[in-house]
């Protein structure tokens, strides 16, 4: 990657970034992946390589990897994206492939070509949401593990759990608990799969009705 090159293309991002940059909250202006990916195209051509991989996905979330190549095989950048299924608009029906275009966005940024902030279109559409999910979780008590646990005490638990969000106010808050639930999940995955199955049916029932009632536009 020639430096003379590559100098070129980071002061195209940034000039293409005063001109039809996306304002978001705070003033700041955005380069939407697909722009950067262009440029990187236009500039490098298929001399550079862009590799994903899903690192992990289940009922709830989705994780993904991507790594910038050069002709060599060296990984010369690289990002990773987190995405929650449902949490907004875009995640709803998309979560996958919003989640692969973050970590491409950032693996792009980790190049300098990040044309201001790393958020993706669905980030800057749910910015004041997931910093309340911050603030949220730092505000729940810890959730104990269950450890060497009786079916019926995983059916008790998984009965509390249901009925607790079920008070949830807005997808932040059901995000929030999500989190703070975690590990919870994972013993349900391997000591009671039918209670996790109860659920999760009960997660997303609870995460639908809060779309519905539009907290998921905001």
């Amino acid at each position: 990657m020639p430096n003379e090159t590559h100098a070129v293309l980071m002061a195209k991002c940034e000039e293409n970034l005063a001109r039809t940059g996306v304002t978001q909250k705070g003033g700041k202006k955005y380069m939407m992946v697909k722009d950067r990916l262009t440029f990187f195209r236009q500039f490098y051509g298929l001399k550079y390589g862009i590799a994903t991989e899903l690192i992990f996905a289940d009922e709830l979330r989705v994780q993904c990897k991507a790594e910038i190549i050069d002709e060599n095989g060296r990984i010369i950048g690289s990002g990773m994206a987190e995405e929650l299924r449902g949490s907004s608009p875009v995640n709803k029906a998309s979560a996958l492939e919003n989640c692969e275009s973050s970590a491409i966005g950032r693996a792009l940024a980790s190049l300098a070509l990040h044309g201001g902030e790393y958020p993706t279109l669905d980030e800057i559409q749910s910015d004041r949401r997931s910093g309340d999910v911050i603030d949220l979780q730092k505000k729940m008590p810890a959730k104990p593990r269950i450890q060497n646990a009786s079916s019926a005490n995983w059916k008790e638990r998984t009965n509390e759990m249901i009925d607790g969000m079920k008070k949830h106010k807005t997808m932040a808050e059901h995000q929030a608990w999500t989190n703070s639930v975690n590990e919870n999940l994972e013993e349900l995955k391997k000591e009671s799969p039918s209670d996790r199955a109860r659920l999760l049916v009960a997660f997303q029932k609870r995460k639908s009705e809060l779309l519905n009632q539009g907290e998921g536009n905001e």
